[in-house]
């Protein structure tokens, strides 16, 4: 995704996320969730720059009610 410029600041920039899943459920109100997420910014302001960049293998728990 492109992130707009401003008439106020000489800004650019970017951002892609992705978000890879599966869900395995126990019984029918507890699972285990394991996924792959990668998360990636850049941007420009007048002189300044900034990059951030996460990418890895995730494990969490799933509880309904």
């Amino acid at each position: 995704t492109k992130i707009p410029g401003s008439s106020n600041y000489d800004f650019k920039g970017h951002y892609t996320e992705l978000d890879i899943y599966g869900t395995l459920n126990f019984t029918r109100n507890i699972g285990a969730q394991l996924g792959y997420r990668t998360l990636d910014v850049d941007a420009v302001i007048d002189k300044g720059w900034g990059s951030f960049n996460v990418k890895g293998l995730y494990f969490g728990l799933v509880a309904r009610y």
